[in-house]
């Protein structure tokens, strides 16, 4: 039996100016700090999903940030300010397979919905509203 000490976490890698950063999925903790520092972010998270062209919209700080915590630098200034320089389209890149890591076999939806209900529980509503909006997992 496999223990957590056996997962490797996925990775991809993204060819950014001549070399290849490795991406990996963005952790719960970083996720919800970056909610937090920029409540604009959860209009992005739809009911259909991430909408990564109006991500890199949002501005220079969120898709630095985002970037930085996908690239193993959460809330690390120097790697957001480096992160929200990137052409466009490279950003675009890296957060795409950012959003591929972070919600993993299952729908970006669920996913969203269920982070969503965490984030209203930590910006101050009430442990009892956020459980009850806080959708089951499906099985299988």
């Amino acid at each position: 039996m496999a223990t957590l000490l056996d997962i490797v976490p996925q990775t991809r890698s993204v060819p950014v100016c001549g070399v290849n950063l490795t991406v990996q999925g963005v952790a719960l903790p970083d996720l919800v700090s970056i909610v937090v520092r920029f409540p604009a972010l959860t209009g992005v998270l739809s009911g259909k999903g991430v909408d990564v062209t109006a991500l890199v919209g949002l501005g220079r700080e969120v898709c630095g940030a985002v970037i930085a915590a996908a690239t193993g630098c959460p809330g690390n200034p120097e790697a957001e300010a480096k992160a929200a320089s990137l052409p466009a389209m490279t950003q675009v890149d890296i957060v795409a397979a950012a959003v591929d890591l972070t919600f993993p076999g299952e729908p970006v939806t669920v996913a969203v919905e269920r982070l969503a209900a965490i984030v209203a529980n930590l910006a101050g509503a009430s442990s009892e509203t956020a459980s009850k909006s806080l959708p089951k997992r499906p099985k299988g």
